[in-house]
């Protein structure tokens, strides 16, 4: 029985692909043990208790005058899931918090295999890749030939040279999605929601901490918009929408529901994060893209642009939405056909079977390692 020990980053966009890459490898081998390192955010514990995952929590690491002792932690906690879950091989998300457990693992001779979804490398996979076997990349990123969509599955050069590990392979992958986000019913949206379904819906995301500014952009316009559509509204945790009103659906975070709201969207209002991205293209949904600026390199704002030149996404700078965003809503909801373009166009950044892919890699590796797989 071979144990895999997956590190999931700071935040939801982290742990989804993660949870689709366990649930391809448990039905390669259910006798496959995995482990998860989450962050300390409750969702993301949540959503692996539902699904039946171990994991243990690491301590969330921030810029400020805790970072060196909540390093230490970490380092703490790294040495004692090598000592006590003996894994074969890890697979991360990123994060700074995967870092120290990456490098320990690399001296224990434990094969290392990193995910890195956004568009540009993030700090924290460009540091662990001193030690990874494998990058898998859900984008071709800033440093290759310039082609950004197509070619999945393809070995390319690392955007990273000096600090490659010289055995590391580098392959792009797309980006893992849970399976369950392609069963989405239609009629279970609407019931979930209470729409009748005789207006178009526009559903907003803030990506998996909400967005407060997006919020309020959005609750000073909807008395028009409600006009022109229903609105479903994920506000994110401890963040509010409007007061309840017909037409008007918001919750702070969903989970199993989420699938519904996707398969009764028309069209989406969301940030750009990687794993939202990804959703949007394996369930053809056509979106307006308004990325968060000044994150780690800019990442948001790469991942939109990759994802315009497709056509399937329009991009819109924060400053520029109070202006844009009900004549944009109106204009895309008023044109199905244009919708339908932008649906077919937007699947072309999905990468179709990343979860699958991911998973046989690890597999791979776990027979290079001399592991029984």
């Amino acid at each position: 029985m071979s144990r895999i020990l997956f590190i999931s980053g700071s935040s939801g966009g982290h742990l989804t692909p993660l949870l689709a890459v366990a649930e391809e490898l448990k039905k390669m081998n259910a006798s496959t043990e995995i482990r998860f390192l989450c962050s300390p955010r409750g969702e993301d514990q949540d959503m692996l208790t539902r699904r039946g995952f171990t994991f243990t929590v690491l301590p969330a690491l921030c810029r400020s005058s805790g970072f060196p002792l909540a390093f230490w932690k970490n380092i703490s906690v790294a040495r004692e899931i090598l000592r006590t879950f003996r894994p074969d091989i890890i697979f991360s998300k990123g994060g700074a918090a995967g870092i120290p457990l990456c490098s320990l693992a690399h001296k224990k001779n434990i094969p290392v295999i990193l995910h890195e979804s956004d568009a540009v490398m993030g700090r924290a996979n460009v540091v662990a890749s001193r030690w990874a076997d494998v990058m898998c990349l859900g984008f071709l990123q800033e440093k290759d030939s310039g082609q950004r969509t197509a070619d999945f599955g393809r070995t390319i050069k690392f955007p990273n040279p000096s600090v490659r590990s010289p055995k590391s392979e580098v392959l792009v992958t797309g980006n893992p999605v849970r399976p369950e986000i392609l069963t989405g019913s239609r009629e279970e949206g609407l019931r979930i929601t209470g729409f009748d379904g005789t207006k178009p819906i526009l559903i907003i995301l803030g990506g998996s901490q909400g967005a407060e500014v997006l919020n309020r952009i959005v609750m000073n316009a909807l008395p028009p918009l409600l006009a022109v559509c229903d609105v479903i509204h994920l506000t994110g945790k401890g963040k509010t929408g409007a007061p309840l009103q017909r037409g008007y659906w918001a919750r702070p975070f969903v989970d199993r529901e989420l699938p519904h709201l996707y398969a009764c969207a028309s069209l989406a209002l969301s940030r750009a994060g990687a794993s939202t991205l990804s959703e949007f293209a394996a369930t053809g949904l056509p979106a307006i893209l308004v990325p968060l600026r000044g994150l780690a390199q800019d990442h948001q704002m790469k991942n939109a642009e990759c994802a315009e030149k497709t056509g399937g996404c329009i991009l819109v700078q924060q400053e520029m939405l109070p202006q844009t965003l009900l004549p944009l809503v109106t204009d895309l909801l008023q044109n199905e056909d244009r919708r339908a373009e932008m649906a077919v166009k937007i699947r072309q950044i999905g990468g179709t079977g990343a979860a699958r892919h991911v998973a046989e890699i690890i597999v791979e590796n776990l027979a290079s390692a001399g592991s029984d797989a």
